[in-house]
């Protein structure tokens, strides 16, 4: 039916939470040169439909809580996948990778664009970063 055992059929983004920390102290809490280290937790859930012919994933990002950064932002994205009627129970792992590696573009660049607005330089992401569990070095702009 499809090249590829599944297609991307629509994507959404279900959940934002941003909360800037007023109380901040960029000086007090940045490492010389390197910035603040973030902690950023990536959930990727994955589920289908009794015929197996759709699949839901939901990517969830998210940081630690304010008063310990500079903000707290929570992210959720939502996408539906048509399944091939050959896709296996067995590729669930790799689908869940698949689907991972397509809706996290749409979710950087969410975040990247509202930390900006928020006042910060773009908060720039990378999947490896994230899949890894590492904590990130994010430099914020002291806010005037």
């Amino acid at each position: 039916m499809y090249d590829n055992p599944y297609i991307l059929t629509g994507i959404r983004l279900l959940k934002v939470v941003f909360i800037i920390n007023p109380d901040f102290d960029l000086e007090a809490n940045s490492i010389p040169g390197q910035g603040i280290s973030m902690s950023v937790k990536l959930i990727n859930s994955l589920s289908f439909n009794s015929d197996r012919n759709l699949a839901h994933f939901v990517q969830s990002l998210s940081t630690h809580r304010v008063p310990t950064g500079p903000f707290t932002l929570e992210v959720e994205y939502e996408a539906i996948f048509a399944l091939d009627s050959s896709t296996s129970l067995e590729q669930e792992d790799t689908l869940r990778m698949q689907f991972a590696k397509m809706v996290f573009p749409y979710c950087s660049e969410f975040i990247a664009e509202i930390t900006r607005r928020g006042g910060f330089p773009p908060m720039i992401l990378n999947l490896s970063s994230c899949m890894g569990g590492q904590n990130l070095q994010y430099k914020p702009m002291a806010t005037h």
